[in-house]
Parts: structure tokens; sequence; C-alpha cells
């Protein structure tokens, strides 16, 4: 015999259509203090009480970061409802509570996944999702919701482009198993307004819209490129004047890509992404690119020697101007940067920062927004190491490594080297000449990246 039981919860009507979801899973960017951890608790106490099966007893769990997090925030509130509910027994020292129909909801920390390992799950909420590490879902939580055909809530606050945002991407693109609720505080009047205005007043710009305005291009902390930057270069309409150079990514392991861009001076004319090819496929494509765009340098990636093969052959089939960039090897600007690679980076993001025209590509988008930075021991830039990377469950950034190649060195346009030999050849007939204010003028800006 079924028993009624009324839960003592009035949910917020900016939360009325989760609770209402028939999708298996279900992710929801909400601003500070909007109630998501509430309503989560409430939408798994709703559940566990929901769940008729006897055997095995159905099994919920809300999932923090850390657990202290969990026992600081949602057992209060787990707690808290059940002490309304008849037959519900508390556990402190195991964070659980089991109801009156054998059910039971638990909360645990993502920092310690191996409590998490061999159960099954009927429904689950991972708070915070930005901060976790992305295996600890992959590997752990998504097998133990095959049992019983469990369900997922990914729930948190914008924090760039990482592996929440990459969920949120996901659940938007339109499947149907997919719920997705966007909270921004201008939007559902949760916060009184001159609490908004205090905020906004106290906090950075970019802050206030992270935080409260659920924007997924504010840099987090040691994000290295900013989504911002990257939209205004998006955005931007730059002149398409030289040098001409190509860079080239060659793959290096398995769902790695080979990408070849081609930028003109300010503006990056276009990329192409390829997968699978043996060196000479790669040569081949690389020749193409140098016939038809008459680049003023190609400069290749030959870190870890993956690299040399095409650009040895290239040599050998006499294309010029085909350089080797070894981007673990010294910066050209000493007592600054870790490696070349850290300064290529760097001398990209400005780039992106003040005058750079890019195309409208997620893809490169998400590649240029994808690295972190810190600064060593001896205070050098160092990025982050694509190992690194991968362990956050981003992939590697090859477009804009490739694009990073294009700053590997000074280089000038042909236009600019031809004028700088007719005024070495002048000059053997004049000394002055090669002081006159036009060549001064044309040689700084053929030092220009």
């Amino acid at each position: 015999m079924r028993q009624h039981i009324v839960i003592p919860y009035k949910p917020r009507e900016q939360f009325k259509a989760f609770h209402k979801r028939t999708q298996r899973y279900a992710c929801i960017v909400a601003h500070r203090r909007a109630g998501k951890t509430v309503a989560c608790i409430r939408d798994l106490e709703r559940a566990a009480l929901r769940n008729g099966r006897e055997a095995p007893p159905p099994r919920y769990a809300y999932i923090a970061p850390l657990y202290s997090q969990g026992k600081d925030i949602a057992w209060t509130y787990l707690k808290a409802g059940a002490r309304t509910l008849p037959g519900a027994i508390i556990n402190e020292s195991e964070l659980t509570v089991t109801y009156g129909n054998g059910a039971t909801c638990r909360i645990y920390g993502a920092d310690n996944p191996d409590r998490l390992r061999g159960i099954y799950l009927d429904g689950v909420v991972l708070d915070e999702y930005a901060d976790f590490k992305v295996e600890v879902y992959e590997a752990v939580i998504l097998p133990q919701l095959m049992d019983f055909n469990g369900w997922v809530a990914f729930i948190g606050t914008s924090k760039g482009r990482d592996a929440f945002y990459d969920i949120w991407v996901k659940a938007c693109a339109g499947p149907d198993d997919w719920f997705t609720l966007c909270l921004r505080a201008s939007e559902t009047g949760l916060i009184p307004e001159e609490k908004l205005v205090e905020a906004r007043a106290n906090m950075s710009e970019a802050l206030y819209n992270q935080e409260l305005e659920c924007s997924f291009d504010e840099a987090s902390i040691d994000q290295f490129i900013s989504g911002l930057d990257v939209a205004a270069a998006r955005a931007r309409k730059s002149v398409p004047q030289g040098p001409r150079v190509m860079g080239v990514d060659v793959a290096r392991f398995g769902d790695d890509r080979t990408v070849i861009v081609y930028r003109n001076g300010d503006v990056l004319d276009e990329y192409n992404v390829y997968r699978g090819l043996n060196t000479m496929e790669i040569v081949q494509r690389i020749a193409v690119g140098i016939e038809s765009y008459g680049p003023d340098a190609v400069f290749i990636d030959v870190t870890g020697g993956l690299g040399s093969g095409p650009a040895d052959r290239l040599r050998e089939l006499r294309y010029p101007s085909i350089f080797d960039v070894h981007s673990s090897s010294s910066p050209l600007e000493s007592g600054k940067y870790l490696n070349l690679r850290s300064e290529m980076w760097d001398k990209m993001r400005k780039w992106i920062k003040d005058r750079a025209q890019i195309p409208s590509r997620e893809d490169l988008t998400n590649d240029l927004c994808s690295l972190t930075y810190k600064f060593n021991h001896r205070n050098l830039l160092q990025m982050e190491d694509k190992a690194d990377l991968k362990k956050r469950g981003k992939p590697s950034p090859d477009i804009a490594d490739a694009l990073a190649l294009t700053f590997a060195m000074p280089i000038a346009s042909k236009e600019m080297r031809d004028l700088q030999r007719r005024n070495s050849i002048a000059a053997d007939y004049d000394p002055l000449y090669r002081d006159g204010d036009a060549g001064k003028v044309r040689y700084s800006q053929s030092s220009r990246l």
C-alpha cells in the first residue's frame, strides 16, 4: 500500500521546471544564492521516496567537489528534510539518510572517489562540477548509473571554458534526454536589485559576470586567454597585410589533430584540421598550402621529432623558408618565459587582445581558452602541460598551438625584404640612402609579427 507523504518544501518558481523534468540528464547553470543546492537535495529526497523497488534498495547521492563541502552545505539540508519525514533514519557518521521505504540518500566528496566504487546509483547530483576531476564521472559514476538507468544532474556556477562548460554545450546541443536551465541574477529576481548594485560596485566586472550572470566567457583565475578577448577578436575587422605565415602542428597521439593555419599579418585567414595522416600525406597538404598561399615563412613544430619528417622532406623538395620550431627550447626573450612555447602563447595572447581578426568558430575559441598558466619558482611564465590538460578532460589545443607557432620569430614580408635588399644595394652607391625616412618607417613595419 502506497503511503502519502508531504515534503514541507515549496519550490521557487525558477526550479519548478527542473522538478517536473522527464529527461535522464540535467544541467543547471545558476547564479550564486539561487537556491540550486536546496532544490537538488529536495529532488533527490522526492525521488528516493517515490522509488518503489524493494531489492536492492534504491540509492541516491549528492556529490560535492570536497567531502567537507558536502558536509557543511548539503548535509544540513538533507538532514533537516529527513527530520520531518516519518520513519527516516539519520546517520551522522556516514552522512546518510535512510527513508521508510528503505531508499537511501548519501553525501559524498569527489576528492575521495574510492568510496564511490562498487555501488549502484538510481540518481545523483554533481554540485560545482567545474571543480571535479573528469575521470570521477566518466570512470566511476557513469558505470554506477547503468544498472537501473539512473539519472544525473550537473549543477554549478560558470568558471570559464572548463569541463562544466563542455557539459553545458553538450546539453544545449539538443539531445532529447537533456534538461537545461540557466539562471542569471538579472533575470531571476531572486536577489534584490540594490544587492546587485552593491555587488557590481564591489566586484570586478569579470567576476560579477561569472558569478551572477552565468558567463562562461570570463576567464577563470588561471585561464591564460579570456573568452571575452577571443569574442572581440572574432568581431574585429583588421587589415590583412603581411607577413603571410603558416604554422603546422603535427599530431603526436591518437586523438591529436594535425593542423595547418594561415595568418596574413593581423588576420587569421583560415586553418585546416586533419586526423590520421601519415608523413607524406602531411607533406602533401603543406605543399599544397604553400603553393596556394605563398607564405613568407612556414613554422613546423618538431618537438619530439614527429614534425621533423615533414620539415626535412619539404626542404628536400626545395620549398623555401621552412623553419623548425622546438617549443621546449629556450625563448628568444630571456628572463621572462620558461620556454619558447610559453613565449609564443604570450605573443599570441597579446595579438588576440589588441588587434587580431579570427574566424568565428567554436573549435578555435575552445582551444584558445583552454590553457591555464602559472609562474614557476624563478618567476618565469609557464603554460599548462598537455598531459595535465588531458587530465582535466580537455583535448590537446592543436589549433591554438598551430597558430602560436606563427609567432615563433619575427618575419618580414617579401615586399619588406625586397625593399631592404634594394636599400642595401643603393647604400653601396649612396650611404645616406639607407637612413632615409621611408626606409626607416618600412623597416619598423616589417618587424611586426
